[in-house]
């Protein structure tokens, strides 16, 4: 999965992170009405019902693309040991 993020500066940043780690994050970010259906979209993702692209999509169409964005930015920084 790539995102890009904007920097300190107006700058873009592009990271990568895989698109399970990226749903995983959003269902910690999100409340109880979220997580049957994000459940599903990772187990459709780990099934390979349904391909990263258009699970991105479609995890945006639930959640919204700042959530997602937010998330991303939290897996990255636990992938690097920093705390957000």
């Amino acid at each position: 999965r790539r995102e890009s993020q904007s920097e300190p500066g107006g700058s873009q940043k592009t990271i990568f992170i895989s698109c399970s780690a990226l749903i995983r994050e959003t269902k910690l970010c999100v409340g109880g009405e979220h997580q049957a259906e994000l459940e599903s979209l990772l187990s459709r993702l780990a099934a390979r019902e349904i391909q990263a692209e258009a699970a991105v999509k479609q995890l945006m169409a639930i959640v919204g693309s700042t959530i997602v964005q937010q998330a991303g930015l939290s897996a990255i920084n636990l992938q690097k040991g920093i705390l957000p």
